[in-house]
């Protein structure tokens, strides 16, 4: 990131953010916000980005359109890898209905 960029970072678990919070609290870019990923989107729709990294549900299948909206043309939209790993949990595999 430059001088000038920002990045918002949320997480539904403190725990993994007081961490973050513990090795980046001096970059005054980074926000951190602990909310879930759904309150966060239906809040900030009118909100736009330059780069979107979704790790949620929401950010990735229950609220697809939503988040899509909120990316500036020409703006990058990243996923995590969703090819099945040994260590989810049991269900976690399943897709949810869209």
């Amino acid at each position: 990131m430059d001088k000038n960029s920002s990045l918002i970072s949320i997480d539904y678990n403190s725990k993994l953010l007081e961490i973050a919070q513990k090795l980046l609290a001096s970059d005054t870019r980074l926000s951190l916000e602990c909310v879930d990923g759904e309150a966060r989107v239906n809040q900030n729709l009118g909100q736009k980005f330059d780069y979107i990294f979704a790790d949620t549900w929401h950010g990735k299948y229950l609220m697809l359109d939503e988040v899509l909206e909120m990316l500036n043309i020409g703006g990058l939209y990243i996923i995590d890898d969703m090819l099945p790993q040994e260590n989810w949990p049991e269900g976690h595999a399943k897709r949810p209905c869209i």
